[in-house]
């Protein structure tokens, strides 16, 4: 089962419907971890420590760090973006799917980005 943690900027409402359609996702928000105003680089960092996707709506701060951590041989374990063209329910049930997969087989390459169905 995949593990999340949401950048700062995250929809708030989308965390909120995760949370009550589906409890057992494992997901925490940046300010819960007391990471509130770190880096993205930094964050991208901690995920990795501890094994957690980032998700995120940021195609370019964000999607550029981790493509740079790449570029250094740095590893990522996942970053999973979101597009504000999708409706808040088809983004949290996309995550859901998401949650269920193998880390390993999910983030063969670590920057995916959730699909409507």
């Amino acid at each position: 089962m995949i593990r999340f943690i949401t950048d700062e900027n995250f929809d708030g409402n989308i965390i909120d419907g995760l949370r009550a359609r589906y409890p057992h996702v494992d997901l925490i928000t940046v300010q819960e971890a007391g990471l509130s105003g770190t880096p993205d680089p930094e964050i991208l960092a901690w995920a990795t420590r501890i094994n957690r996707v980032v998700l995120s709506r940021d195609k370019s701060t964000m999607k550029g760090d981790a493509e740079e951590r790449l570029r250094q041989n740095q590893r990522v374990v996942g970053l999973l973006l979101t597009t504000d063209r999708m409706s808040h329910g088809t983004i949290i049930d996309q995550i859901e799917v998401w949650s269920r997969r193998e880390l390993s087989e999910a983030f063969a390459y670590p920057i995916q980005y959730i699909q409507p169905y």
